[in-house]
């Protein structure tokens, strides 16, 4: 036969952003073989009658660097249509690690990996197999506790320490690494100075590889920390992706700023882009998931150098007070800690799930006080410890930033949709892992991105919204054999209802599966037929 299989009659969405055209497509050996007019015999033919075939999604902000070992299956990934992940962001990857370095984030992670270069971790992935594609980022994070240990918990690396880390970077890069991440926002990467990121993005862009920046604010002062990663940029020559690029309260409107200094930058010869989330909108502003302790406690002394925070910990009025005293300095705290008097409230702070309080759940904190009568932290405590032991399983969501600003990164020409989440699945172990801040995300936000800016809000053209998900994903990282529907392509393909794609996941039940994705090819493998998973794991590793 000519081809392995002919999709017939399709609306087609190439992934260039060019308007949609009818077609057929037809794959041989995984690669696509012909679009448009296709002549041939085929061993299937699958008559779409009318839907959408456009490229698999590519996620080119994710963390499922582990999960997707757990569950190689990638349920709540593959179900949503994504078909390629970039892993390793925020400065924490898989790997690589010296022994000293695996040692300390295997304690750090609760993840006992054996592996330590790039190269072995991606045997590891193809011997256990996988459904989607993966890529990889080295982490910052990685390098810094690989070279200096639990010193660089405590300060700046010496030039001696940063050329170290340059060669286990340079070794990284050339076993596939798709560059160099960075999470500015978290320790040990706080106390990383500007000069050291431009000295280690010298090695990422002599490979032409990229700098994927969480940038070290992003609110207060996150203007000032964009200046940092377009310095960066700029000294070394390195390819810049700011990731989840967009501004949190109480800078809202400040996105605006932070876009304007991007355009500048490539009209001076940069190459820079980014990413943003479709944070689910409610009420004019984009919420996010999270733990219910997580925002009071990351970024604290208590979680220092891998911390645990305990039950014994929660129910010391000291501690509590503490954390009081603090809030201003953790994550959100701008948010909660009413910087901006009353436009900082904690009624943006909702209780999605608690096990012995039922009756609070889907109210905020702040109506949640009221009925306590207490003070919405001291209600956020109280609802903690009467969940004992098991406070961590305790769920919700905050308001992080507004739609305007979630708008006016989301809809740039420049800006790829991504999820930053972790692959999830609703069997198995990660199943009975808490919910977090991206459970949610990692079911539907990329049908949610469909449902709410293209068919809702009629924010952006159909085919503008699927390059953004394929084609312009695809060329940030530099695969120039995937994103597109074009012959010799690998045919990851997705076979879709633009009028019937829908988020079903919600804070208040998160692991839910979308609407609208029928079939899911990746590598010409068909992995989703009529909503169910097929079983078969025919990802590949993706090697810059």
């Amino acid at each position: 036969m000519d081809f392995d299989f002919l999709i017939k009659n399709a609306k087609i969405l190439d992934g260039t952003g060019s308007p949609w055209f009818r077609g057929d497509i037809a794959v041989k050996d995984g690669r696509i073989a012909g679009v448009g007019k296709v002549s041939g015999e085929s061993t299937e033919i699958i008559n779409v009658s009318g839907l959408a075939v456009s490229p698999g999604f590519i996620d080119i902000h994710s963390h499922s660097d582990f999960s997707l070992i757990v569950n190689p299956e990638a349920d709540s990934f593959i179900r949503q249509g994504i078909t390629s992940v970039l892993n390793g962001h925020c400065g924490f990857s898989a790997m690589p690690f010296n022994e000293l370095g695996r040692d300390i984030m295997n304690e750090i992670r609760g993840f006992e990996g054996d592996w330590l270069t790039t190269r072995e971790y991606f045997n590891v992935v193809e011997a256990k197999g996988v459904a989607l594609n993966i890529g990889t980022l080295t982490g910052l994070g990685n390098l810094l506790v690989s070279v200096m240990g639990m010193d660089a918990f405590d300060r700046s690396p010496s030039q001696d320490e940063v050329e170290e880390m340059k060669m286990l970077l340079r070794t990284s890069l050339d076993e596939g690494s798709y560059g160099l991440s960075s999470g500015l926002e978290y320790d040990p990467q706080t106390l990383t100075p500007t000069e050291t990121l431009i000295d280690l993005c010298n090695t990422v862009a002599s490979c032409g590889g990229l700098y994927a920046t969480h940038v070290r604010n992003r609110d207060i002062k996150v203007v000032e920390a964009a200046k940092e990663a377009i310095r960066i940029g700029e000294e070394s020559g390195v390819r810049v992706e700011g990731v989840h690029w967009g501004a949190r309260f109480p800078s809202d409107g400040k996105t605006k700023h932070i876009v304007d200094l991007c355009d500048e930058a490539r009209s001076r010869g940069l190459d820079i882009a980014f990413d943003q989330i479709p944070w689910t909108i409610e009420d004019g502003y984009g919420w996010c998931g999270c733990t219910l302790i997580g925002p009071i406690i990351i970024g604290s002394k208590f979680l220092k150098k891998g911390g645990k925070f305990t039950y014994e910990m929660l129910t010391n009025p000291e501690v509590k007070e503490y954390l009081r005293g603090d809030l201003i300095n953790r994550q959100y705290g701008p948010i909660l800690a009413g910087v901006r008097g009353p436009l900082d409230s904690w009624d943006r702070f909702m209780v999605a799930h608690t096990e012995n309080s039922p009756e609070y759940n889907g109210l905020n904190l702040r109506e949640i006080g009221v009925r306590m009568n207490l003070d919405p932290f001291d209600a956020l405590f109280e609802l903690l410890v009467n969940e004992g032991e098991g406070f961590l399983n305790a769920w919700g969501a905050i308001a992080i930033t507004s739609q305007w600003d979630t708008d006016f990164s989301l809809l740039h020409q420049h800006c790829s949709v991504a999820i930053d989440a972790t692959n999830d699945s609703p069997t198995g172990s990660l199943s009975t892992e808490p919910v977090g801040e991206t459970t949610t995300r990692a079911y539907g936000q990329f049908p949610y991105f469909f449902q709410k800016w293209v068919r809702e809000e009629r924010l952006l053209e159909l085919e503008d919204a699927v390059r953004k998900c394929t084609g312009l994903p695809a060329q940030r990282m530099g695969l120039m054999d995937r994103g597109l529907i074009r012959p010799e392509m690998w045919a990851d393909i997705i076979i879709w209802d633009p009028d019937e794609i829908r988020n079903n996941a919600t804070f208040m039940t998160p692991r839910v599966y979308p609407n609208g994705i029928h079939r899911v090819y990746v590598n010409g493998v068909l992995v989703v037929e009529d909503n169910k998973h097929t079983g078969v794991l025919p990802g590949k590793t993706l090697r810059f």
